[in-house]
């Protein structure tokens, strides 16, 4: 299974998490506490030192479920990825039409990607329907929130 997230800010990771923890390792301090490998999580933003930190010293989460360090794969090429199953959109709705079309690849052929945004505001499945297809989109709802500290 291939997951992918366009924009890895404060609500993007936490909508990301729980595949996230459950792809490769999951470390608390020193100790490795999971590990799984049948979930692919790859993921997408326009900040260089943010990706450039993950890929070097893994994702940081602080907070509910405890500070832990989890160890994935982060580009700014979106157009580096080969497929995909889901795509969460995560990213500021005013680009949702730039970062939609950067991954338009991945929602042709014969086993098309599905997009979920749990973005804030109003038209944000309509944006990206647009250039994705309707039928290609799932619009999600949340009351959670989140902060990014720093790169990484």
């Amino acid at each position: 299974s291939a997951r992918f997230l366009m924009g890895i800010g404060g609500l993007g990771v936490v909508k990301a998490k729980h595949p996230i923890d459950h792809r490769r390792e999951m470390v608390q301090g020193d100790r490795l506490v999971h590990r799984l490998e049948h979930v692919d999580v790859t993921l997408v933003d326009v900040w260089p030192e943010h990706v450039d930190a993950i890929n070097r010293d893994g994702l940081r989460l602080t907070g509910h479920g405890g500070d832990r360090t989890i160890r994935l794969r982060a580009t700014t090429d979106p157009s580096a990825i080969a497929r995909a199953d889901v795509v969460l959109f995560q990213c500021k709705a005013f680009v949702n039409r730039r970062a939609a079309e950067s991954v338009a690849h991945l929602f042709a052929g014969d086993a098309p990607a599905v997009a979920v945004t749990f973005q804030n505001g109003l038209g944000n499945e309509e944006a990206l329907g647009a250039v994705l297809g309707d039928a290609h989109v799932l619009a999600g709802l949340t009351a959670q929130g989140a902060i990014v500290e720093g790169p990484g």
